[in-house]
């Protein structure tokens, strides 16, 4: 538990990972280096272990998925991942986001798109 102005905040632990850019190494008392989360921008401080050091420094600037225990803060965001368990890098798309367009040709059938985001919000089945 965290104290917050006159009142207790618990703090939310769970496993998982983080995906964003490796921007900045540290050395001073326990290795870290930060992600800068892929789909946030939120930054994410990760301790690591000192055999990682070459592995972590071949990623820098680069874009990587690290896991370990994550750590939320009260609004819900990452501030921090330790006891790291694995870090790789995330390579790089082969395809462009517009080549995927129409990747699944006459899925709505007879309906619009329109009609057809309608249906699947709802819930319905189509059979």
């Amino acid at each position: 538990m965290i104290l917050g102005r006159g009142r207790r905040q618990e703090i939310i632990t769970a496993s998982g990972s983080v995906d964003g850019r490796l921007e900045i190494i540290s050395v001073r008392r326990h290795p870290t280096f930060v992600i800068d989360e892929h789909a946030s921008r939120n930054q994410v401080r990760c301790t690591f272990p000192d055999n990682w050091m070459n592995t972590v420094k071949d990623f820098l600037g680069r874009r990587v998925m690290a896991e370990g225990h994550l750590r939320y803060r009260p609004d819900g965001t990452i501030s921090s991942l330790t006891e790291p368990t694995s870090i790789n890098q995330v390579p790089e798309p082969t395809r462009s986001i517009s080549s995927l367009r129409g990747t699944l040709p006459g899925i709505s059938g007879d309906l619009s798109s329109v009609d057809y985001i309608r249906l699947m919000r709802s819930g319905t089945s189509r059979g």
